[in-house]
């Protein structure tokens, strides 16, 4: 049944007049806070990226490939003009809340619960401010509130049809950024376990994915000389082991040198001046590659480097407390007010996460069934993931994919108290 003006209550009506102010200065934040106005360190990088596609360097072949390819065909379609990109990102930025709401009426959360989903995701600064600047995550918010809700879809209609477009859906975004591979996995197996399982479905799917990883395999073989379908996981990977706060690559005639913004942060300041141990010198670790070596060169400077017990538990550690207490960066700090209150409002994560692994706990234990619904399980595999994985020093940045699902998990975790209360007093 749709919603008609004249039955929403005075709660509804103030929600979604929070939706429509957020929406719009959602939207002028693309003139307000232009990422052409912020070409510096990792934006720049992007933005060389696309203007360079067809013919990449070391961080074009590494890079994963579909933001590049959205950064070029906006540069194509724009001819690079500023306030016509400044549009692009304002109409990305104001939809993306609204992916989420699609994503958890898919899910079965009621149309109220829903909005207050939608209106808290457009007003929480971490899901607006990256948008002032060239960041994967611009695309990769709204692609993964889009796979969501088309995941919720699929398993409502079971047909083959839908789950091949939740595949490609979530092809997409693992291009975007792998990280989100894990997600994307749960999701795509959940609806295929909705579906009854046919076998042929999750062959059709396969092929579609691999047919979509053919392009950047083949390109990366050529830039690279070893095959990178989702970017190459080296740089990382090496420069997480190694401890160094820098890392030197020398690649065919080209040198780069980048290093990761934790190693410059204090995540528990004002508490605690307390920084990682990388943040404590000044070093380096220098790679030497060359592409007609393939993965080689990578391989082995990374099979070089130390990994006792004691370091692998240490940043293991370091990348808990980064994620849940790290600001983002860039789009956290002092330049703006809203930039300012995402630096601070970072503190809201780590109790959003306890709330929602000891809430979603308690409801499992009472009923085990509801450990498939795809707002736990959703949010649990993708926080289990992150929380463990060994490969890649935390940013609070790489938080970003999750927060949506925890907003989503902690409004749902609330509908069902406040319908057990309702049935204890009846």
């Amino acid at each position: 049944m749709k919603w008609r003006l004249k039955d929403w209550g005075w709660n509804v009506r103030i929600i979604f007049g929070c939706i429509l102010l957020a929406t719009l200065l959602r939207f002028l934040h693309g003139f307000w806070f232009n990422p052409m106005d912020h070409l510096f360190s990792d934006p720049a990088r992007h933005w060389n990226n696309a203007t360079h596609f067809f013919s990449p360097d070391l961080m074009g072949g590494a890079d994963p490939i579909l933001y590049q390819l959205y950064l070029f065909v906006i540069q194509q379609l724009t001819f690079s003009n500023k306030w016509i990109i400044g549009a692009v990102t304002g109409v990305l930025c104001a939809v993306m809340p609204w992916t989420y709401y699609r994503a958890s009426r898919a899910f079965g959360l009621g149309k109220y619960d829903a909005l207050i989903v939608w209106a808290v995701i457009a007003w929480i600064p971490s899901l607006w401010t990256i948008y002032g600047y060239f960041m994967m995550e611009t695309l990769l918010l709204p692609l993964v509130g889009l796979a969501l809700w088309m995941t919720g879809r699929s398993a409502r209609k079971r047909d083959r049809k839908a789950f091949l477009w939740i595949s490609f859906l979530w092809v997409l975004v693992v291009l975007t950024k792998p990280s989100v591979a894990p997600l994307a996995g749960i999701a795509l197996f959940y609806a295929w376990f909705c579906s009854g399982k046919p076998i042929r479905t999750g062959l059709w799917a396969a092929g579609l994915a691999l047919l979509l990883l053919l392009p950047n395999t083949v390109r990366t073989w050529q830039v690279l000389g070893f095959p990178a379908p989702l970017g190459m996981s080296w740089l990382t990977k090496i420069q997480h082991r190694s401890d160094a706060k820098h890392i030197e690559i020398f690649w065919n005639d080209g040198r780069w040198i980048f290093s990761s913004p934790s190693a410059y942060q204090q995540p528990l300041d004002p508490i605690s001046l307390w920084a990682i141990s990388r943040a404590y010198h000044d070093d380096k670790i220098v790679v030497h590659a060359r592409s007609e070596n393939g993965v080689r060169d990578w391989k082995e400077t990374y099979e070089s480097l130390p990994n006792d017990l004691s370091g692998f538990i240490r940043r293991y550690t370091e990348n808990w407390a980064l994620m849940l207490f790290a600001p983002s960066w860039p789009d956290a700090g002092h330049q703006d007010p809203i930039a300012l209150l995402n630096h601070w409002h970072r503190w809201i994560w780590a109790p959003v996460i306890l709330f929602c692994v000891i809430g979603d706990m308690v409801i499992i234990r009472k009923d085990w069934r509801q450990a498939l619904h795809p707002v736990p399980l959703f949010t649990l595999s993708l926080l289990i993931f992150l929380w463990f994985q060994p490969y890649v020093t935390m940013e609070g940045r790489y938080r970003k994919p999750l927060e949506p699902l925890l907003i989503m998990n902690t409004v749902w975790l609330c509908g069902r108290f406040f319908q057990n209360k309702a049935r204890s007093v009846q």
